[in-house]
C-alpha cells in the first residue's frame, strides 16, 4: 500500500455512470463534479474491506514501518465470503506500506463537492462506502483458484488464499 493516512473521496461506479448518463441528458455542456462529498482514510478503507471477509485489522507503526495485522478472525464468515478455507493466524502481517505505491506529488485529501450535481441533475450516490465494500467480490478482486487473489494487491502472502 502507499500512503494509508490520505482521504479519499470514495464513490461506486453505478452511482458515476448514472451521473455521466444525467450530464448526457443536458441540453448545454457544463462541468460538474461527480463526488460524494465524503472522505476517509485509505487505512479505514482497508480495515473495512478486511472486515468484509471477517478479518478485522489492527495497525502498528507508522510511515513506511507501518503494518497492518490479523487482531480478530471470523472463519466462518471468511469462508462464506471467499468460498476459501481461512489459514489466517492471529498477529500475522498481512498489510504493508512499499513508497513506490507512494504517488509523486502524493494529495492527502481529495474530496469533491457535489452540490451542482445535486442541484442541476437531481443526482446523489446511492451507495456508500460500506456498500460498494459489500457489493464487490472481496477487494473488488475475485478470487481465482490458479491465481489466487489476483494482482495480489495487498497482500505479501497470496498463497494463503
Amino acid at each position: 500500500m502507499g500512503n494509508l493516512n490520505s482521504k479519499r473521496d470514495w464513490g461506486h461506479a453505478k452511482d458515476y455512470i448514472e451521473a455521466m448518463y444525467l450530464i448526457l441528458q443536458q441540453d448545454k455542456p457544463e462541468d460538474f463534479v461527480i463526488a460524494t462529498g465524503q472522505t476517509t482514510e485509505i487505512r479505514e478503507f482497508v480495515k473495512m474491506a478486511f472486515a468484509h471477509v471477517g478479518v478485522i485489522l489492527a495497525f502498528k507503526g507508522s510511515g513506511v514501518d507501518e503494518v497492518g495485522f490479523v487482531d480478530e478472525i471470523d472463519k466462518q464468515k471468511f469462508e462464506t465470503q471467499t468460498g476459501k478455507a481461512c489459514h489466517l493466524t492471529m498477529g500475522q502481517e498481512l498489510v504493508f506500506v512499499d513508497p513506490k505505491y507512494f504517488r509523486p506529488t502524493e494529495v492527502d485529501l481529495l474530496i469533491g463537492d457535489p452540490t451542482k450535481s445535486k442541484e442541476k441533475l437531481g443526482w446523489k450516490p446511492k451507495y456508500d462506502l460500506a456498500c460498494s465494500c459489500r457489493r464487490h467480490d472481496v477487494f473488488g478482486y475475485p478470487f481465482d483458484a490458479k491465481t489466487r487473489l489476483s494482482k495480489s494487491w495487498w497482500f505479501r502472502y497470496p498463497e494463503l488464499f
